[in-house]
């Protein structure tokens, strides 16, 4: 149900603009189509255990807000080709459902040194927390809060 909901945000843009890329769909966006909805951005990595390791947590959390919050798990760099599509046909079915590729003007703006990094942004594109490394069970009542804190950020 997430999966739709990207789907359905992300719209056709320029391909000098910062784009994101929904792996299932295809479909194809930038951030800023998402103002209104709060967002949770994640980098990830196939060879990051700590990036993999809290995406259930984090996409459990995501899913207690139905569609009212966008989850975009994107690689950290861009997409190297089929190179990985044999690595995300090991993954589980809910995480590959889930995985976005981003361009490299969307991926400049983002410091990726650290892994994971976490963003979560209100509903009014404004940044309401992130998060250096992983997101576990004793730093999900943070991550939850800081969700209820991106929902009820209103749109300029």
């Amino acid at each position: 149900f997430l999966m739709s909901a990207v789907a359905s945000l992300l719209v056709a843009g320029c391909a000098a603009t910062p784009q994101i890329v929904h792996d299932k769909s295809g479909a194809t966006g930038t951030f800023e189509d998402l103002r209104g909805r709060a967002v949770v951005l994640t980098f990830w990595a196939d060879y990051c255990q700590p990036c993999l390791a809290q995406m259930p947590l984090m996409l459990d959390s995501v899913a207690e807000h139905g569609e009212r919050i966008v989850f975009l798990p994107v690689f950290v760099k861009e997409k190297p080709g089929h190179k990985l599509d044999g690595w995300l046909a090991t993954q589980p079915q809910w995480f590959r459902d889930q995985v976005c590729w981003a361009n490299e003007d969307f991926l400049l703006k983002y410091d990726r040194g650290v892994l994971p990094r976490t963003y979560v942004y209100g509903r009014n594109g404004k940044l309401v927390e992130k998060f250096d490394g992983m997101i576990d069970p004793q730093r999900a009542p943070i991550f939850q809060a800081s969700l209820l804190r991106a929902l009820a950020a209103v749109k300029d």
